[in-house]
C-alpha cells in the first residue's frame, strides 16, 4: 500500500508539472485534463495539494474567458484547504494567498474593482505576517491590477513604484515567469504614461524572457 501511495504521488506530481507546461504554452484544454489527472492521483487527505490543483484550474478558465468558472475553481480550492492551517502553517498560508490573488485576476477581467479591493484588504495583513518574496510579488502585482481598474488606467507615480516593487520582489523570489510578467507590467504602465522609451525597454525584456521560458500569452501580447 505504501509503495502504491508513493507511485500515485509521483504520478500526481508528473501530471501537475505537465499541466503547468501546457498552461504556459496556452494549450488550455490539455492543461485542464492534466490537472484533473493529477487530482485523481493525489490523496484527498493532501489538502494543500488538492487546493493547489483546483487553484491552477483558475488561470486555465480565465484564459478561456470563463471567469465564473475561474472563481468557482478558487472556491473549490478554498474548500479543499479547510478553515485552519493545521501543522503546515507556512505552506497553508502560501496557498491561501495564491487562491486570493487568482480571485483578484478573475475580478480584474470582470472589471469588478470593489471585489478586488475587498480581497486585497483581507490579503495584505497575511502577506505582512507570513509572506515571503513570492507572496509580496503576487500581492503587489494584484494591487497594480486593482489600481488600474479603479482609476481607469490613469498611471500615477505611486502605481509605477508599486509595479517596480513587484519586479524587485519577483527577482528576489527568482521565478522566471513572475519576473517576465512584472517586466511586462512595468512596460505596460510606462506605455499608458506615454513614456515610450522605458515602455519599449521593459517590453523587450519581457518578450525575450517569454521566448526563453515559453510564456506564450506575453509573446502574443
Amino acid at each position: 500500500t505504501g509503495g502504491g501511495g508513493r507511485r500515485q504521488g509521483v504520478a500526481a506530481h508528473l501530471w501537475e508539472g505537465l499541466g503547468d507546461v501546457l498552461q504556459l504554452r496556452a494549450q488550455h484544454d490539455k492543461a485542464l485534463q492534466a490537472y484533473q489527472n493529477a487530482q485523481a492521483q493525489l490523496p484527498h487527505t493532501d489538502r494543500i495539494g488538492q487546493a493547489r490543483l483546483h487553484r491552477k484550474v483558475g488561470p486555465v478558465m480565465r484564459e478561456q474567458r470563463r471567469y465564473a468558472e475561474a472563481l468557482d475553481a478558487c472556491r473549490r480550492a478554498e474548500t479543499a484547504l479547510g478553515g485552519h492551517p493545521g501543522e503546515d502553517t507556512s505552506r497553508w498560508w502560501d496557498e491561501w494567498l495564491e487562491v486570493q490573488v487568482e480571485r483578484v485576476w478573475a475580478h480584474y477581467w470582470l472589471a469588478q474593482w470593489p471585489e478586488m479591493d475587498a480581497l486585497l484588504s483581507s490579503v495584505e495583513p497575511v502577506v505582512q505576517e507570513y509572506g515571503g518574496a513570492a507572496s509580496r510579488a503576487r500581492f503587489l502585482t494584484a494591487s497594480c491590477l486593482r489600481h488600474m481598474r479603479r482609476h481607469r488606467y490613469l498611471v500615477s507615480d505611486e502605481l509605477l513604484a508599486t509595479a517596480r516593487d513587484a519586479l524587485s520582489a519577483s527577482r528576489e523570489w527568482g521565478d522566471l515567469e513572475a519576473i517576465t510578467e512584472c517586466h511586462f507590467e512595468v512596460g505596460f504602465l510606462h506605455l499608458w504614461r506615454r513614456e515610450f522609451e522605458a515602455a519599449e525597454e521593459n517590453l523587450q525584456i519581457a518578450l525575450k524572457m517569454a521566448e526563453a521560458c515559453g510564456v506564450v500569452w506575453i509573446r502574443i501580447i
